[in-house]
Parts: C-alpha cells; sequence; structure tokens
C-alpha cells in the first residue's frame, strides 16, 4: 500500500460514516459560477484546481510553491510533536446538532468578491503589522465566529499547509500538511502569527500528514479502526485554506471560490484565494450547526467587518 493511499482510505472512509469529502472549487469566466467537485481522498485543492477548472480556458497561471520537498525526519520529528498534542478538543458551539444525520444536510454557502484595491488593503495591513496575510485571515474570522462558540474553551482551527514544488505532476494525489491554531480568548494577532510560524518551523504540518499515511504500516483494516476513533482525538472549530496567490494573462476577469471538506468534529469552513490580484473569501458550514443562508451571509459580513476593524 502506497502513502497517497491511505490518504484515500482516510477520506473514503470518512464518506462511509456519512460526511461529505469532495472539494468545491467554483469559477466564474462569463457565463455565471460553474461547481467543480472532486474527492479529497484523490486531490488536494490545488491539485484538484489544476486538474479540473484550470481547463474551463487552460491558461497559463503562475503560483508560488515549495522549492523541495522536506526530508523525512523531519516528518518524523513533526510526527511525535503532533502526537503529543492528542487528545484536543475545541469549545463547544452553542447550536450543535449530533443526529444531523437524520435531517435535511444543508451546506449554506457563501463568498465575498474583492477587488483589487481591497486585496491590496488586506496585503498592506498585513505587512505593515509584520504578520503574514493568512494570521489576518484568521484572526477576523476566528472574532467573526465568537458569536456561534460558547465562551469556555480555545477555538482550534485546521490550517492546510501546500507541500507541492511543482505543478507539472502528482496532480492526482495529496500534497498538503497542516497545522492547528489554538486560539484563546487572551491571543492576539501577533501571538496567532508567531505561534503558526513556530508550529511550522518545528515541522508539525508535515507530523499530521505522516499520522495520515501510517496506513502503510497499520494496513487498511486498522486505519478505518483509526479513522472512526479520530473523532474522540481531534475535535476542531474549522479549517482555514489559502488556495494561493494566482497569476495569468488574458483571464484576469476571471472569479474563483473553493470550499473546503466540513465535518462534524470541524464544522466551519472557509477559504481565501488571490486570482490576478483580486482575493475571494469563501465560508460554509456543517449540517450539525443548521445554520441558515441568511446566517451563513451574517458570519461573512462579520468576518468582513472584523478585518476592517484590524486595519
Amino acid at each position: 500500500m502506497k502513502a497517497k493511499d491511505s490518504v484515500r482510505i482516510w477520506f473514503e472512509t470518512l464518506s462511509l460514516e456519512g460526511e461529505d469529502m469532495d472539494i468545491l472549487l467554483q469559477c466564474d469566466v462569463g457565463e455565471g459560477m460553474k461547481d467543480y467537485r472532486f474527492h479529497h481522498g484523490r486531490f488536494d485543492a490545488i491539485g484538484g484546481f489544476l486538474s479540473n477548472v484550470i481547463h474551463v480556458n487552460n491558461p497559463k497561471t503562475t503560483m508560488t510553491l515549495r522549492g523541495k520537498q522536506a526530508p523525512f525526519y523531519k516528518f518524523l520529528v513533526g510526527f511525535i510533536r503532533y502526537s503529543l498534542r492528542l487528545p484536543f478538543y475545541a469549545a463547544p458551539f452553542k447550536n450543535f446538532n449530533y443526529q444531523w444525520r437524520d435531517g435535511s444536510k444543508n451546506y449554506p454557502r457563501t463568498r465575498s468578491f474583492l477587488d483589487e484595491a481591497q486585496t491590496k488593503m488586506i496585503k498592506d495591513t498585513a505587512q505593515k503589522l509584520g504578520v503574514s496575510v493568512n494570521s489576518l485571515l484568521l484572526k477576523a474570522l476566528n472574532d467573526a465566529s465568537k458569536r456561534y462558540i460558547a465562551s469556555v474553551g480555545d477555538n482550534i482551527w485546521l490550517i492546510p499547509v501546500n507541500l507541492r514544488t511543482n505543478t507539472n505532476d502528482n496532480l492526482s494525489q495529496n500534497e498538503v500538511g497542516f497545522v492547528d491554531a489554538l486560539i484563546s480568548s487572551k491571543d492576539n494577532l501577533h501571538s496567532i502569527h508567531r505561534q503558526i510560524a513556530n508550529r511550522i518551523k518545528k515541522s508539525e504540518h508535515l507530523g499530521g500528514l505522516m499520522g495520515v499515511g501510517i496506513g502503510v504500516f497499520i494496513g487498511e483494516y486498522f486505519l478505518k479502526k483509526l479513522v472512526k476513533l479520530n473523532k474522540y482525538l481531534q475535535v476542531r472549530t474549522g479549517v482555514f485554506t489559502n488556495l494561493g496567490e494566482w497569476q495569468a494573462s488574458g483571464c484576469e476577469s476571471y472569479k474563483l471560490s473553493g470550499y473546503p471538506p466540513v465535518l462534524e468534529t470541524q464544522p466551519i469552513g472557509a477559504s481565501a484565494i488571490t486570482w490576478c490580484n483580486k482575493m475571494t473569501l469563501s465560508l460554509h458550514t456543517h449540517p450539525c450547526l443548521e445554520m441558515s443562508q441568511d446566517e451563513i451571509e451574517v458570519f461573512m459580513n462579520d468576518w468582513l467587518k472584523k478585518l476592517e476593524e484590524i486595519q
């Protein structure tokens, strides 16, 4: 069994548990938004984008990628550090339906298209404050989520980290690690930024990926058991992912948005993607939160307002 098969089995097992493990990307090339779905067991978001959405008009695109693959010992070190934090549980949501499988599975979604000036303001603010754009976006998202979460405990956000070193091959497999940001009421923008940077520096973004890849050694049967057990080991507020900055010639007017999968144990999904200097923010929630379309729109507006307040 190859490592990438472990990733596939992990997400396929979640699908059998009733979870929607499709990544949804949307693209508007002047004819309205069209949906492109693909299972996370086969693609990560960037691989799916390059294999599916990009072929709408096959534009020449560029994005910043990592220079080289990390050595094995960093995966091992990250795995040990990551494992020492288990189990962890985010603060509970005020509204949570554990019987969500019995009702209508509504995943309300919304997005906000920012113009070049708004995008530049976010980047300039992050630079002025000495933090990453991701830290800025996450801080605002976390503040906006507080109305839905109990005041006791930390918010815990999963943050995917792109490990792809090129865009020419290996598109049909996951090339992504992840870190967690544990945010208490006392954490400010700079402490959040330092925490994420330190976790990546300590290779924790590689540890979780190695944990999924452990199926290479324990086999498919025990890996499926581990997937089901994992809901008692890791409970997060949600996932925030940045799909990167892309440039293209002749298709600057494209509009893109992306939605990472959400789980009962990770019910908020948020993303950012910047296409030709224009950022899109996207947001959706898991059926267990029973959020309406109007409520998700309020959530998005709160996220935008919190960004303005930081600036």
